[in-house]
């Protein structure tokens, strides 16, 4: 199977943790179509706007959110308020296992991807790339 690319905007502070390896599972209302070994970069949301780092996808989870926090809760992250408050009123809820963090010394920033992809815009959530970000 082929490699797939896909851009993920995080909050700073979460980005942050999952490239350094400190956040295990990234969690998500809606399931992005990745199968293992697809690689995600990561977008640190403003005030940073940059690309941080990537991961590689190990598995998706689906489950309620219940189920999800039992199963990762400890892994994610985040606080159970935080995880509530997120998921409030969601059926399903997905945590995407991330293995092998890799941070950028140097953040790709907005700029220096807009100069490089004519067009580029950050994704409001997420959105797949067709080539390699870095």
């Amino acid at each position: 199977m082929e490699r797939r690319y896909a851009l993920f905007a995080v909050k700073p502070e979460l980005a942050l943790a999952l490239v350094h390896g400190r956040k295990r599972f990234e969690l998500r209302r809606t399931r992005p179509s990745l199968r293992p070994g697809d690689v995600i970069y990561v977008y640190a949301t403003s005030p940073v706007k940059a690309i941080v780092g990537s991961f590689t996808c190990a598995d998706v989870l689906e489950g309620s959110p219940t189920h999800i926090w039992k199963q990762v809760g400890n892994e994610a992250n985040v606080t159970r308020q935080r995880f509530r408050d997120y998921f409030q009123s969601a059926q399903r809820a997905f945590a995407i296992e991330a293995i092998s963090p890799r941070p950028l010394d140097v953040p790709l920033t907005l700029a220096e991807l807009q100069d490089t992809v004519p067009g580029f815009t950050a994704p409001q959530s997420y959105r797949y790339v067709a080539y390699p970000l870095v």
